[in-house]
């Protein structure tokens, strides 16, 4: 399949998975079609750019004519992202959405009463799925708007406070 479709890699790892409980790493494809398929697996011992490293050199010479991607999207794991910097220097790193979704959900909830943050989830699944820029300006103005009226001046915090995260 990696041959077929080399241009989006996915890789990510899932902790206590395994009976050593050592982190297992994942290297996911993507089809033209949004389906998913498995490029390689490794369980490392640590989190280490050595150990990052060393999993993306040995994917590289896996396959006889490996391609690299276009595009790897990662948590933001800082050792995987160092290695992929090192080994897979010409793809565009993005991070991955539902990692972003789940640390705004983590690190804001509790700013918001359970009204608001109902709208702000609506907003932001509508903002992260737009495809252009003007969309994405319009819908943010849009939802800016929406979580204003919301707010009551007596807030110990503003509404763009809390978007600033």
């Amino acid at each position: 399949m990696w041959h077929a479709f080399p241009n989006v890699m996915l890789i990510d790892t899932t902790y206590n998975t395994n009976i050593s409980r050592w982190p297992f790493v994942q290297f996911v494809g993507v089809t033209s079609t949004l389906k998913s398929f498995c490029i390689a697996h490794v369980v490392i011992i640590r989190e280490r750019d050595g150990n990052f490293t060393w999993s993306l050199e040995r994917l590289k010479v896996m396959p006889d004519d490996f391609r690299e991607p276009r595009v790897i999207v990662t948590n933001r794991d800082q050792a995987l992202m160092n290695s992929c910097d090192i080994v897979l220097p010409n793809a565009t790193k993005n991070l991955c959405g539902w990692h972003i979704t789940e640390n705004i959900k983590k690190k804001h909830k509790s700013f918001y009463r359970v009204d608001i943050f109902k709208d702000f989830s609506y907003w932001w699944k509508l903002l992260y799925s737009l495809p252009t820029t003007t969309a994405f300006d319009y819908n943010y103005g849009q939802m800016d708007a929406t979580l204003a009226r919301h707010m009551k001046r007596d807030d110990s915090f503003t509404h763009i406070q809390l978007l600033r995260f």
